[in-house]
């Protein structure tokens, strides 16, 4: 019986996190600050970042929410492309910016030391 107890508490625990990680990203994706729209003539997916949209910069799901949404369009190129593209396009829209929207600068580090550390041959082009 101790081992189904400490079983269920660990079951639970590993649920609550998914709750809290569910809820954390879904509150990222709420205001459309990043998506994945459409397609390049040659079949690449488009990551949309609208930086004019943030104004909270919690850590763990600004990183989160944009590795997830890369790992999307990836996977939407792969599926659009039967596999013969791997590559991305991103593009940031700076219209009606304002330094209220702006990251704090070691957020933003982190974030392109993740994506040179874990995807750096999978970005076609970025667009600012």
């Amino acid at each position: 019986k101790k081992k189904k107890k400490a079983d269920d508490s660990y079951e639970e625990e590993k649920r609550k996190e998914r709750t809290r990680i569910r809820k954390g990203l879904e509150d990222r994706f709420q205001n459309g600050a990043s998506v994945v729209r459409g397609y390049t003539k040659d079949g690449r997916a488009l990551f949309l970042n609208f930086p004019r949209t943030e104004t909270s910069w919690n850590e763990e799901f600004f990183i989160a929410g944009n590795i997830y949404t890369i790992e999307r369009a990836l996977a939407c190129t792969e599926r659009n492309t039967d596999g013969e593209k791997s590559k991305i396009v991103v593009m940031y829209d700076y219209n009606e910016y304002a330094m209220k929207n702006s990251p704090p600068t070691q957020l933003v580090k982190k974030l392109l030391y993740n994506l040179r550390d874990h995807w750096p041959e999978r970005l076609e082009h970025v667009f600012v």
